[in-house]
């Protein structure tokens, strides 16, 4: 078609389009088979997968070739889409050479003796299509979203139930289950999936299933990644995706991003963005090695790798979900598990900026000593934050301080006789420093939660409730939120104007924003608490209040079952409720990873100026 009818052309690339977003969804759905149903289905299913997947593969081949054609020039469109260009070609190359190769004496012998088959190499091969070129679409998609008319917020929102929502499928798939829990249930519930994706991709860590014996490896490894996923959020991800593939990040959503990170240099936004993953996946493969050998049991090399690396995937992601079905009580004299999990927790929560901020003042610290290493932090340092600690870090850092310090003095006093009663001096000293730092927002727990006394819970509901810090992979209202309220409240006793934090006024837009994330994280709270009650009749209120501020604070601790120990199945609160209470509690839990966050977006957007204003009448208050 040639170049003199663009209007003609333009219509067939949005057919072209159109039918591209049918066939993302049927690649998924197949995908989705694949992994985790083919094992179980009959041969002529197995068939029609087959016949799907490569349906599919051609159906994006014939898009690609389409595409090529109707640009004005092939070779631009190839170089403006590199990335499919060289992911197009290479395919088709191997197609060809995959044949020759599996024939070979030498590396096609291996895979021979090895029981490979020449049709699940053109399998592997087209599967490892079909996936990267959906990680190409979700880029595409991801840029019209963020030049589009959907508001940002309803972005983020998507981007987390369309992950629970594909967790969800996998989890209800057989090769989820072990073989106990398929020849005891034969399948995974809808709600119990759905609330264990959330629960994982919300970074909670409230369970209603014991993931170590009803789940299988497989079922483990997506609870994982979603813990991941959920952790970083999909969008940090998909935008990495775009620097890794030569996309670049357009400014709409540069400024989407921004949000979500609480970053303020647009400019230095991808950079930011590789900082992240660096010091996520760096920091998690730290953590993993210190507790490699600090597993109790007759454990295999590889079995101690798989644990070291989930939790301390869970840790860092402030998820809390433990392999074990006592969670870590084993392990509370521990000090390698216990000082590894409690630090990943802790610099997992205190946000992307502070741990850039203090990376770079480190940076500085060690120039001042070494050129050389200087030069080589100036590399890592990503983000060139200024010299000093920005006001942000300094709130945080300072309130977490606070709360982790005042955490251990009252667990430690509150239960020094009760739920501590037994234990070594030592054992009691940290056991109340991993039970001050968990709930902020990580559900790991030490101790029997269903024997703590009530003023405990109600200490733990007051530690959930605030949370980790803004940027950062926890819940709650966060620490910097809750630090702007008590200044606020402190400036209004002393008859002050201005509200004040470390010699710098805090502007009213800040204040008001974390007032009404208070108030609003208050009024959910509350009203999820009272749905739970009138579902719920026979459980206690403040084991229901207990769970559903777990459920928000996206914490995962939990007070057992009515009659059931913490330290067996079921693991949580959760799995005594009923099918609405459950829900409840996945809502709360969505709500919590990004009601915050969806509510400042709302408000930091501009709205019309207004020229005039009310009179203004003294209203008696108190």
């Amino acid at each position: 078609m040639s170049e003199g009818h663009p209007s003609k052309i333009s219509r067939v690339m949005r057919i072209i389009d159109r039918l591209a977003v049918g066939v993302a969804i049927l690649a998924v759905l197949t995908l989705l088979v694949d992994i985790g149903w083919v094992p179980t289905l009959s041969p002529e299913m197995r068939r029609l997968i087959l016949f799907l997947n490569g349906f599919v593969v051609c159906l994006f081949l014939f898009e690609y070739a389409a595409k090529m054609f109707l640009a004005g020039s092939m070779l631009r469109y190839m170089r403006a889409n590199l990335f499919d260009t060289v992911l197009t070609f290479g395919f088709v190359a191997l197609l060809f050479c995959a044949k020759p190769a599996y024939e070979s004496a030498g590396f096609g012998g291996l895979l021979r003796q090895r029981g490979v088959t020449l049709g699940g190499i053109f399998l592997s091969i087209g599967l490892a299509y079909i996936i990267l070129t959906l990680v190409s679409k979700a880029v595409a998609y991801q840029k019209q979203l963020s030049t589009s008319k959907f508001q940002p917020a309803g972005v983020v929102v998507a981007s987390f139930i369309l992950v629970i929502a594909l967790g969800t499928a996998l989890l209800s798939s057989p090769q989820a289950l072990s073989e106990a829990a398929l020849a005891s249930e034969g399948r995974c519930g809808l709600v119990d999936a759905l609330f264990t994706a959330t629960s994982a991709v919300c970074v909670t860590g409230l369970t209603v299933k014991d993931i170590g014996p009803y789940f299988s490896t497989f079922g483990q490894v997506v609870i994982m990644c979603l813990i991941q996923i959920g952790g970083l959020g999909l969008m940090t991800i998909v935008a990495f995706s775009s620097l890794l593939i030569g996309k670049g990040i357009p400014l709409s959503e540069r400024v989407v991003m921004q949000d979500i990170l609480s970053y303020e240099v647009l400019s230095r936004l991808p950079r930011m963005i590789i900082f992240i993953l660096l010091v996520t996946f760096g920091t998690e493969a730290v953590g993993a090695v210190i507790m490699y050998g600090a597993w109790r049991g007759d454990y295999t090399s590889g079995q101690r790798a798989y644990l070291s690396v989930f939790h301390a995937v869970s840790a860092y992601c402030n998820a809390g979900f433990s392999l074990f079905s006592n969670n870590l009580m084993k392990y509370r004299s521990s000090v390698p598990v216990v000082g590894t999990i409690t630090g990943l927790i802790i610099f997992g929560g205190i946000g992307f900026t502070v741990q850039g901020d203090l990376l770079s003042k480190l940076r500085r610290a060690l120039t001042a000593r070494s050129k050389s290493k200087g030069r080589l932090l100036k590399n890592l340092a990503l983000t060139q934050m200024p010299a000093r600690l920005s006001l942000h870090t300094k709130v945080v850092l300072a309130t977490t301080a606070v709360l982790l310090l005042l955490g251990t003095v009252l667990f430690g006093l509150f239960e020094w006789n009760g739920g501590l009663n037994g234990l070594p001096l030592a054992e009691k000293f940290l056991a109340s420093w991993f039970q001050s730092v968990t709930p902020r927002t990580a559900g790991f727990n030490t101790v029997d939660f269903s024997a703590l006394k009530l003023s405990t819970l109600i200490l733990v509901m007051v530690l959930m409730f605030i949370g980790a810090s803004p940027g950062g992979t926890g819940g709650g209202i966060k620490t910097s939120t809750f630090a702007v309220v008590i200044a606020t409240v402190r400036a209004t006793l002393a008859n002050r104007i201005n509200v004040e934090m470390f010699k710098r006024c805090i502007p009213i837009q800040t204040i008001r924003q974390s007032l009404a994330v208070v108030f609003l994280a208050a009024g959910l709270v509350t009203l999820g608490a009272l749905l739970l009650a009138i579902s719920n009749p026979g459980i206690a209120l403040e084991k229901l209040l207990f769970e559903e501020i777990s459920a928000f604070g996206t914490v995962g601790l939990s007070t057992g079952t009515a009659g059931t120990p913490l330290g067996s199945t079921p693991l949580s609160l959760s799995a005594a409720l009923s099918w609405f209470g459950k829900v409840i509690i996945i809502i709360t839990m969505l709500a919590g990873r990004i009601g915050p966050l969806v509510l400042l977006m709302t408000i930091a957007q501009k709205s019309a100026a207004f020229d005039y204003e009310y009179p203004s009448e003294r209203l008696t208050v108190g």
